[in-house]
């Protein structure tokens, strides 16, 4: 079912994004520091979120890469205090006072 609706999702998305491409053939000029570039308004979107996307996904995996090194260390951390844990249940107990 789940597979249905993201396939009605991204139909339609891209019939959107069609209507939206057609809608808006109009060349815009983007001024670079070095260059001018011309193209269609609905082509320049599609590269402006393209980018965003793969910034996000950039900024996305730094987090990540951190987030797993913690879970790594605090494994870790965990490894020591279990071996801590069973250390001292074997002790002996020592009864004086």
């Amino acid at each position: 079912m789940i597979k249905i609706l993201t396939y009605v999702f991204f139909t339609c998305l891209a019939i959107v994004g069609l209507v939206f491409a057609s809608l808006n053939p109009n060349p815009v000029e983007v001024n670079y520091i070095f260059a001018v570039l011309t193209m269609p308004l609905s082509v320049l979107l599609v590269v402006t979120l393209g980018l965003g996307m793969l910034l996000g996904l950039i900024t996305s995996m730094a987090l990540y890469i951190r987030l797993k090194r913690e879970i790594y260390q605090l494994k870790g951390h965990i490894k020591i205090a279990q071996k801590e844990v069973e250390n001292l249940r074997t002790l002996p107990l020592n009864e004086t006072h």
